[in-house]
């Protein structure tokens, strides 16, 4: 009887070979496959009901082991829409179950894949090398947050983005406590501030100077910045600072401010836009915050005034004023111009006015028992009750733009694991024949 158990046995030790086996090829193949996760073979020992004495070692059975933790090389691409995922987790995304005209509908259940190889297709969804379309939360274009109940697949509309005025501009910089303007002479005290500017009202109202050539001599050239008004037409917004007075306490200054070739105009109006007041130390003190420059006479209407720093008033041996940086934030009119994924995960959409807005955010999956998701195909995995819900963005894992995970497959260490599996098939054949040589000799005894 101990004869047949040991065909048995090298029966089904062939047969699990030959499973671990195909694993083994199959991580080969795939060795190049983007986002792939090699499949391990597992043995588990089959031992039949014995008393104690009696026992054997019984049979054998393979099974597949998952490797769905073990993270592929990231490897840069420069695509814009490929990323990879640092850490673990995947992202969501779905199949294509038809078409009608061209235009794809697509499962309602979300797989889950490592794959980020995305590009555009024609109809606006980003779709990776296996056919599975991304899922992310919409965003409103305007405010960023996000729209909608539940996420879906991203689609990306190319059309354009509106003209926006300019609602703030913001800048930071320092002021010479002593400005050399033209009027300047260093043997004539006060020659630094203009007399007209004393009368600067403690609660800035808009005002207009009479003699442009007299205010240029003696006022600094402050920020230059393109502006936008309500139909997206570019205004050059030009400043200039004069300091209207200085006492132990402290110094005021003006911003005044012209558009285009006025400025530069004899015949030129500046518009007093705000006042700024400094202590003894150069430290700003008004205003606190930001405020409100009315630039209606430069078809600008109200615009809010930022600091994207700090303004201050030291000494500079030039007595120029140095801006360390201006920005506003109006732009014209722009089309669509192309796509990014950002390494926060923010579908980045790109005008030709310069700018950009995010579309979607995609999310990242985790699972408590990754390693018991079941594979689909193409690099996708599904949910099962062993693996347990998705938990989104639970441990940190980000994105990595324009990179790409490869197979996690080591060639070497799958050659090695091919010769142990060959030797063990050849051992398992080696059994049956002497199993069958040992069967020949009972028939012979018979005869």
């Amino acid at each position: 009887m101990s004869i047949f158990n040991a065909l048995v046995n090298a029966v089904t030790g062939m047969r699990a070979q030959s499973f671990a086996l195909d694993n083994i090829s199959s991580n080969i193949a795939n060795s190049q496959t983007t986002g792939y996760k090699r499949v391990d073979t597992g043995f588990q020992d089959l031992v039949g009901a014995a008393p104690l004495r009696q026992q054997n070692g019984g049979s054998v059975a393979a099974f597949s082991r998952s490797t769905n933790t073990i993270a592929g090389t990231l490897t840069e691409t420069r695509v814009p829409t490929h990323f990879g995922i640092d850490g673990e987790g995947f992202v969501a995304v779905r199949e294509r179950v038809e078409s009608n005209a061209g235009v794809p509908s697509f499962s309602a259940t979300n797989l889950y894949s490592r794959r980020g190889d995305f590009t555009l297709d024609r109809n606006g969804y980003l779709v990776n090398g296996a056919g599975h379309y991304l899922v992310g939360n919409t965003l409103d274009p305007a405010t960023g947050a996000q729209t909608g109940s539940a996420p879906d697949v991203i689609r990306v509309a190319a059309g354009r983005i509106p003209a926006q005025p300019t609602t703030t501009v913001s800048f930071s910089g320092n002021l010479p406590a002593t400005p050399r303007t033209e009027a300047y002479d260093a043997n004539v005290p006060g020659s630094d501030i203009w007399a007209a500017g004393r009368t600067l009202p403690a609660a800035v109202t808009p005002a207009t100077v009479p003699n442009a050539a007299a205010f240029a001599r003696n006022s600094i050239a402050g920020p230059s910045v393109t502006m936008y008004d309500a139909t997206g037409n570019p205004v050059d917004v030009t400043m200039r600072w004069t300091k209207a007075a200085e006492t132990a306490a402290g110094s005021t200054w003006g911003l005044y401010a012209a558009t285009g070739p006025a400025a530069t105009s004899a015949a030129s109006s500046w518009t007093l836009a705000s006042a700024f007041t400094f202590n003894a130390s150069g430290r700003m003190t008004a205003p606190a915050g930001p405020f409100a420059m009315n630039l209606t006479g430069l078809g600008l209407g109200s615009v809010n005034f930022g600091l994207a720093g700090q303004i201050t008033q030291y000494a500079d041996i030039d007595g120029q004023a140095k801006v360390d940086r201006v920005t506003q934030d109006g732009g014209a009119m722009g089309d669509f111009e192309s796509l990014s994924i950002s390494d926060d995960g923010l579908v980045m959409a790109r005008y030709t006015n310069g700018r950009t807005q995010g579309l979607a955010q995609i999310a990242i999956a985790q699972f408590n028992a990754p390693e018991a998701l079941q594979r689909t195909g193409g690099g996708a995995f599904q949910a099962t009750v062993e693996s347990g819900d998705p938990l989104w963005n639970a441990n940190g894992a980000t994105l990595r733009s324009g990179a790409l995970e490869g197979s996690n497959t080591d060639i070497a260490e799958e050659f090695s694991k091919m010769i142990v599996t060959q030797q063990a098939y050849s051992a398992n054949t080696r059994v049956i024949s002497t199993s069958q040589q040992m069967l020949q000799e009972t028939l012979n005894v018979v005869r």
